[in-house]
């Protein structure tokens, strides 16, 4: 009988024979790495393999992005070299994953050791096993902060002087190496976890010695044991908004800031010097009151106790050593006077008079008239009726229970007057301007004038520059960040400074005084300050305060330099921070004085007070 086959079952037993194909073919090939990376993912020196050196079985941390392998061994199997090179791993692979050495068993006597691995389809790669000592855990309480120093902050860059100091206060040595040193950032009040920094710290701490870790910016020198920050990735780099936690085995042995050393959203650590009361001796959260604070003069003797831990105070210490309203956009600083025992602060009128001062105090703690104690930055304070005439009372007490009187004086600044009516003194300007144009570069002259600039920025040493104009001239004073003299931290816009001259040059057609030997505020009432309005492009207007009114041209370009009018040779230099107010199209009235650099005159302005937006 004649079988007929059907086209439909000629298209099934062909599609079964390449079926039949494909699975003896597949058969013949492993496909499990096809395309994946050669990896490891496991590393152990075990105790079984290892039983002659180790006692317990010794994990590695891998990571396969870095292919990096870190392996910490005890102290006495990481000295010796013997024992680390007859050390034999156990190594976990990745599916498809075989190791592509020459030596079967490496030689961990030196790191770090490379382990080439492969896969079946031909990817390659190198994973390093980096050998570190392993360290014991510091215990809580033996390692402490006990001095913290970050120099005056400026608009365009963080200050150069910056240390942080460590101190045993066990009864026996401390190995750092079982310690990190952690910087959580802040920057213009928002939290920047990503920027986060963790350092491993090295080298021993004997019982009350200190460590200063300082930033390689900084110009101080410092005795005792030392180490820049250089070898630690330029981890002392504060923001005044940072703050710092000291650790060991995950464990917080000590942390400097706010939220227990997350810091936060204000300038807390700017232009302080902080010294932790010799009284304290463990941990047990942050609190200012534990430390003695006062507003950094950024200079040498700034630093001379750093190294050694604070000295202990007079049981009847009591005096108020820094003042300040810290979460303002602008930070106002008091003005001490420790023997008339009063406080001045000029405070601008947008603020209010119900404030937070941040205060700190040799002492023992501060307190109202209602005897109710001042947490410092916490506790809110009604300044209204704080006059001259009629200061407000704090009460500073001693370890002895025994108080002090400090008066608050609480002066309420107007917004920044300019106006056409010039001044009425001869300042000496004028004399000491004409005598550097002559070429005269040594000077022991005083001047005297209105403030009207401060914070230029003039180069990255040099960044609180400013302008004194009497009715005669304006000068410009290019002072140093490291000047032995700057400008008092709390002068202000509008107040009479008096400085003492004593070196000047002519730079590239621009008159500047380069030192000064004494600055003070001589009349902390705040003046009008007087301006011109004829064209300022022009040598002779260097020093003086100009308006210009009109639209701007061009908006502030990387180096912070913007256009007012390009044919008429009009430009200003300005702060980051009003880059929105200056903005190309911007209509309005600008202050400030002329600086000659770059071969253009521009009008510096460091304050939002000079941009009158209409």
């Amino acid at each position: 009988m004649k079988k007929i086959f059907s086209s439909n079952w000629l298209v099934c037993a062909a599609a079964a024979a390449c079926m039949f194909l494909l699975l003896i073919i597949s058969g013949c090939v492993n496909t499990a790495d096809s395309g994946a990376d050669a990896e490891i993912t496991g590393f152990v020196f075990s105790v079984k393999e290892n039983q002659d050196y180790l006692s317990q079985d010794i994990a590695g941390s891998v990571d396969t992005g870095s292919r990096l392998i870190t392996v910490k061994l005890p102290a006495s199997v990481y000295a010796d070299t013997t024992v680390r090179a007859a050390l034999r791993a156990s190594i976990a692979y990745g599916t498809g994953t075989v190791y592509a050495g020459a030596a079967s068993n490496p030689d961990y006597s030196v790191s770090p050791v490379a382990l080439p691995v492969t896969t079946q389809s031909g990817n390659s790669a190198t994973y390093l096993v980096k050998i570190e000592r392993q360290y014991d855990t510091a215990s809580q309480g033996s390692l402490l902060f006990t001095e913290y120093y970050s120099g005056l902050a400026y608009a365009f860059k963080g200050t150069n002087n910056q240390y942080v100091e460590i101190t045993n206060m066990s009864a026996a040595p401390v190995e750092l190496g079982g310690c990190e040193l952690n910087r959580h950032c802040w920057q213009n009040g928002i939290r920047y976890p990503a920027q986060d920094q963790s350092v491993q710290l090295s080298g021993t701490l004997a019982s009350g010695e200190s460590l200063v870790i300082y930033s390689a910016r900084t110009t101080f020198s410092f005795s005792g044991k030392c180490l820049s920050d250089a070898y630690l990735n330029s981890v002392v780099s504060f923001s005044g908004e940072d703050g710092l936690t000291l650790t060991s085995g995950g464990i917080v042995l000590d942390a400097l800031g706010p939220g227990d050393g997350i810091g936060t959203g204000w300038n807390w650590g700017a232009a302080k010097r902080m010294q932790r009361k010799n009284s304290v001796t463990a941990y047990s959260g942050w609190k200012e009151s534990e430390w003695i604070t006062s507003l950094a003069a950024n200079t040498a003797s700034d630093a001379s106790n750093a190294g050694f831990r604070t000295p202990a105070l007079s049981a009847s210490a009591k005096e108020i050593t820094y003042f300040a309203f810290e979460n303002l956009d602008d930070v106002v600083y008091g003005t001490i006077d420790t023997a008339d025992k009063t406080v001045t602060v000029n405070v601008k009128e947008q603020y209010g008079t119900v404030l937070e001062p941040t205060v700190s105090t040799n002492g023992s703690d501060i307190r109202l008239a209602d005897m109710s104690r001042i947490i410092s930055g916490k506790t809110s304070i009604d300044f209204s009726s704080a006059a001259e005439s009629n200061p407000l009372k704090l009460y500073v007490y001693d370890n002895n229970g025994t108080p002090c009187i400090y008066g608050v004086i609480f002066n309420v600044i107007k917004e920044t007057v300019y106006t056409r009516t010039n001044y009425d003194f001869d300042g000496g300007i004028q004399s000491v301007l004409e005598a550097i144009k002559n070429g005269d570069t040594s000077f022991n002259t005083d001047v005297t004038g209105i403030l009207t600039c401060k914070n230029v920025y003039g180069y990255k040493t040099a960044q609180a520059c400013f302008f004194l104009q009497d009715k005669n001239a304006g000068l410009y004073f290019y002072i140093s960040d490291t000047a032995d003299t700057p400008l008092p931290v709390n002068a202000i816009a509008g107040n009479k400074v008096t400085a003492h001259v004593t070196a000047g040059q002519i730079y590239y057609a621009m008159p500047e005084v380069t030192k000064i030997s004494a600055a003070e505020v001589t009349d902390s009432s705040v003046h009008d300050i007087y301006y011109e309005t004829d064209r300022y492009s022009e040598e002779a207007c260097t020093g003086r305060i100009y308006e210009y009114a009109g639209t701007i041209e061009k908006g502030m370009d990387s180096y912070a330099v913007g256009t007012f009018s390009e044919t008429e040779g009009l430009y200003f230099h300005a702060d980051f921070d009003f880059q929105e107010k200056l903005a190309k199209g911007t209509y309005g009235r600008f202050y400030g004085p002329v600086l000659y650099s770059y071969s253009q005159y521009r009008m510096e302005i460091t304050d939002e007070n000079q941009i009158k937006s209409d």
